[in-house]
């Protein structure tokens, strides 16, 4: 066929085939080469290549391209029409004489060349390109080609590529399966799991693998934390979705260290560190859900029982904080002997635990188990061979009673268990509403009190003591009273006890002292007899380290001379602890103060540790001075620890007489001081010079 044959091409062909070109998925084009071209030269091959490669580079230009091209390319057809072959179809390539020659060799084919291209958002574009060359007569007249954008293929490719070299050099496990859930892949670690815990694959993948699997390739999102508790072994898987693989990846890792590390730490936020009881926070929790339960429920009643150690506070001091920790363990187990299984016993702090028990047929419940908790702590605990006794005050308060909020009831059983230490101890008490009303007096009380500490409301009332012989004044014992702003002077009974449970008696104790050593420094009188004054101690300022600078300081400031200063320290306190007595009195005597022992005959100290201490005056406790006159053994009494006394080298004051009778019996029985309402009451330090000038004059 002639030239002018071939170009005879009916003008609804060309409309088909522009059509056809159109309508395919891929950029279609044609090049047009110069007709110079002719493969059958007798020219040696390589040259000819050679020839053949310089003459295609120069002349194949684009004729005709479809528009997925002109999409590719980002360009219309009339800007691509007429470029050469290499500026946009081979552009990118570093090898372009050797694609050539491959062009040749193969027969004028050339398949799947990879190209790159830079498109207008400055991104690097992945290209796939195939040549066909056309002859006619022997000649290469023309070029067809098809250019794919292959970028994200490629991106996939390598994806896959960098997953499966991180699969292979990850620690943890890494699996692949198919859409079926079925293993097709695992790495050397999860080898090594597998080995290591002498399972199948099944075992170590969660009960849900199939579902979990099928949810990530529909929803196309990862899933976290997917847990399977394997041989004690917590392992947790990530699957991530592989949507154009049909496939999903499993990422697992052991946390059974950190699993245990999250229970360890639960414990310790829910758990007493010491008992292993629960705490505050977790005991909380089950009494807001026992109430909950009783508002939906009525008839599911429940009690709280607030139990306080008495007198706890001198185990620590006395024998130590490791003892007192192991009272602590001690007590814990008696408690949880003493309640039911379903019963919930914690410790709150300190000396505080706490019982919870539920379905109550009744009060009488709660205060059997009260009964048995007080019946078991009465036996003594044998710490480090050493048996220690100890008590408890309980307060009992019940569900029923209206209740909104669990921490009323924690309060009102609180309020309870204080009402039943006020009445003596080693008790335990139910609430009711009187003492609610009571115990917000006493709060009111201790605001109060706190108050008056910082406004130093407190002020020293002097009673005096006088030698038996003459009646002369010796000393005045300095006592707290307290001058409230509204109320006017508050009976020390009523808030003594308050001062000491809250802690506030040992600032109240300093400025008592410190207003004793200033009045005491006012009594004395040139060439007059030397006046003492005598000050308690609290049990606050007995177990202060710094107590005897504390003195120190205080007379220095009121150029007090330490004989004119005398320390009482009840005889229950000494007892307490003898070797911190022992101590403390012995370096307060060395300073140059008096010590005296007060209420003498109440705290049962041995004969041995009274021997020891080392003190200068016995206070016979009043208690018996008062009773002289209606209980014959009070005399024999008196009797016998003054002639103890003396044996011993103290002194004695006989306290609390007021009559000319007991006066006559302690004078008798041979007490060296006297001090009683006989000889005067308190007095405010304004009144003190006048009764002792009233004093002299009576004497003269």
């Amino acid at each position: 066929m002639s030239a002018e044959g071939k170009n005879l091409v009916p003008p609804e062909c060309g409309e088909v085939v522009r059509t056809l070109l159109d309508r395919v998925p891929v950029g279609m084009c044609r090049f047009e080469l110069a007709p110079s071209l002719v493969l059958d030269r007798l020219l040696p091959a390589e040259q000819a290549e050679r020839e053949w490669v310089a003459r295609l580079r120069a002349d194949a230009r684009l004729s005709e391209c479809n528009r997925e091209l002109c999409a590719i390319l980002e360009s219309s057809e009339s800007e691509l029409v007429g470029t050469r072959l290499e500026e946009r179809f081979l552009y990118g390539l570093t090898n372009l004489d050797e694609v050539l020659r491959t062009f040749l060799r193969g027969g004028c084919q050339l398949s799947n060349a990879n190209l790159r291209r830079v498109d207008s958002h400055g991104n690097v574009r992945a290209l796939m390109c195939n040549l066909t060359g056309v002859l006619e007569d022997g000649r290469l007249v023309r070029l067809w080609g098809n250019l794919r954008d292959v970028t994200e293929l490629r991106r996939v490719e390598d994806d896959n590529l960098r997953l499966a070299v991180l699969a292979r050099d990850n620690p943890f496990p890494v699996l692949q399966v198919d859409a079926a859930g079925f293993v097709v892949t695992r790495n050397t670690a999860a080898e090594r799991l597998l080995s290591e815990l002498s399972v199948d694959l099944t075992d170590i993948l969660p009960p849900n693998h199939l579902d979990l699997v099928r949810s990530c390739l529909e929803s196309a999102l990862p899933i976290h934390e997917a847990e399977c508790l394997v041989r004690e072994r917590v392992l947790v898987w990530t699957y991530i979705p592989q949507l154009e693989l049909g496939q999903v990846n499993l990422y697992g890792s052991d946390v059974t260290e950190r699993k245990r590390n999250e229970e360890r730490l639960q414990h310790e936020a829910l758990y007493d560190s010491l008992t292993a009881l629960p705490n505050r926070a977790l005991l909380a929790d089950r009494l807001e859900r026992a109430l909950h339960r009783s508002q939906r429920h009525p008839e599911a009643q429940f009690a709280v029982l607030f139990l306080d150690l008495d007198r706890f506070k001198n185990v620590n001091d006395s024998l130590g904080h490791d003892t007192g920790d192991e009272l602590l363990r001690g007590v814990a187990r008696r408690l949880l002997e003493c309640a039911r299984r379903q019963d919930t016993v914690g410790r709150l702090g300190g000396d505080e635990f706490l019982i919870l028990q539920e379905d109550l047929r009744g009060v009488g419940d709660a205060t059997r188990l009260a009964e048995r908790l007080l019946h078991s702590l009465a036996e003594p605990l044998v710490i480090r061979g050493r048996p220690i006794y100890t008590s408890a005050s309980i307060g009992i308060a019940l569900s029923g009673a209206g209740y909104i909020r669990a921490e009323d009831l924690l309060r009102n059983a609180d309020t309870a268990m204080y009402r039943a230490k006020a009445a003596g101890r080693g008790r335990f008490a139910v609430f009711d509403s009187g003492m609610h009303q009571r115990a917000l007096l006493l709060q009111r009380l201790e605001t109060d009190l706190r108050r008056g500490v910082e406004r130093r409301e407190f002020e020293a009332h002097f009673q005096p003591i006088v030698e038996s012989r003459h009646f002369r004044p010796v000393a005045f014992e300095a006592l707290a009273r307290w001058k409230h702003p509204e109320r006017g002077f508050v009976s020390p009974g009523e808030f003594i006890p308050v001062a000491e449970e809250t802690g506030l008696i040992e600032p109240i104790s300093r400025q008592i002292l410190e207003q004793a050593c200033r009045e005491a420094m006012r009594w004395q009188r040139p060439g007059a007899p030397v006046l003492a004054v005598s000050c308690n101690l609290s049990p606050a300022q007995f177990s202060d380290a710094h107590l005897v600078q504390h003195v120190r300081r205080v007379l220095e400031e009121n150029r007090l001379s330490p004989g004119c200063l005398e320390i009482e320290i009840t005889e229950t306190l000494a007892a307490r602890n003898p070797e911190m007595a022992v101590r403390v009195l012995s370096d307060l005597r060395q300073l140059g103060v008096r010590v005296l022992i007060d209420d003498f005959g109440t705290g049962y100290s041995s004969l041995g540790s009274l021997q020891r201490f080392p003190a200068d005056v016995l206070k016979i406790d009043q208690g018996f001075v008062r009773r002289l006159e209606s209980d014959p053994s009070a005399a024999a009494i008196i009797n016998a620890v003054v002639n103890l006394a003396h044996a011993l080298g103290f002194e004695v004051v006989a306290e609390g007489v007021e009559t000319e009778a007991q006066l006559a019996v302690v004078r008798e029985r041979g007490c060296d001081y006297l001090q009683g309402f006989y000889f005067g009451r308190p007095m405010p330090a304004a009144e003190v010079l006048t009764w002792l000038e009233k004093k002299a004059q009576n004497k003269a």
